[in-house]
């Protein structure tokens, strides 16, 4: 599983687990994007959750 843009800009290596495929597009996006807050209250409520993998 891996995420990648409609216009193939960016793309995220391959994983088994859909959750960690998207945890490492979150993370890219944050860095080209520079929201990190965003992405850190992301993590934050997922480990709320208790979503494993």
């Amino acid at each position: 599983m891996h995420y990648e843009c409609p216009e193939n800009h960016l793309t995220t290596g391959d994983t088994p687990y859909p959750s960690r495929a998207l945890d490492l597009w979150l993370l890219a996006v944050g860095k080209v994007l520079k929201v990190d807050d965003v992405i850190s209250d992301y993590f934050a409520k997922q480990q709320e959750k208790g979503t494993g993998r």
